[in-house]
């Protein structure tokens, strides 16, 4: 094909990908917005800065909604999300889908167990889950109880959920960048780009972002 040939079919796949990657994330944004999930974003990038970045406007969209998620589960679980590095947060350091299925994991059994041991042995494994068993009643009925596995469970959906619009903000950035004149400085933190794979290396050497 030739030098001259295989440049312009290289250029034109990289148009193609950022292209998909684009449709993907406002597909994203679309269905997230129409069922009620993005109600405000914040406007304030703080230093999640991306410039003059396309993107940017979608990516702080899904910024917000990861934040708007945390915020309504607060009394329930002491986690932030971390701009910088891109990580959600807790007492116990940063979370990892290990973690949060291990806590499922517990939450489950506390079906078949309504004792109150049981909740406090999430909360000290975890360390981000508040007990919410009061210290006059060492043992709650079935019906209080059943409530707060339901609490529990919601929310450790909602964690996932971050970690997942988390990885779609990292695949976006990797994919549009790649057409992009920006600062690669940015994103510093939130992972090393691999042109050649198109992809993040994380800091523990595996491979986020998304399926186009």
């Amino acid at each position: 094909m030739g030098r001259v040939g295989g440049k312009l079919q290289r250029k034109e796949h990289e148009i193609r990908f950022i292209a998909a990657a684009e449709q993907k994330l406002r597909s994203l944004v679309t269905e997230k917005r129409r069922k009620g999930y993005v109600e405000q974003v914040d406007a304030t990038p703080n230093s999640l800065d991306f410039g003059d970045f396309a993107n940017q406007a979608d990516i702080l969209e899904l910024v917000g909604l990861i934040e708007q998620t945390l915020e309504r589960y607060r009394p329930l679980i002491d986690v932030s999300f971390d701009r910088s590095r891109g990580l959600l947060v807790s007492p116990i350091g940063c979370l990892s889908r290990d973690r949060i299925e291990a806590a499922s994991l517990w939450v489950n059994q506390l079906q078949g167990r309504y004792g109150a041991r049981n909740t406090e042995a999430i909360n000290a494994y975890l360390g981000l889950i508040p007990v919410k068993v009061p210290t006059n009643r060492p043992v709650l009925s079935w019906i209080a109880q059943n409530d707060v596995i339901h609490e529990q469970r919601a929310a450790l959906v909602a964690l996932r959920n971050c970690l997942d619009w988390i990885d779609d903000i990292r695949g976006i950035v990797t994919a549009v960048s790649a057409g992009c004149e920006l600062d690669r400085s940015t994103y510093v933190n939130w992972g090393v780009v691999n042109e050649e794979e198109s992809a993040i290396v994380m800091s523990d050497g595996r491979l986020a972002g998304i399926e186009w």
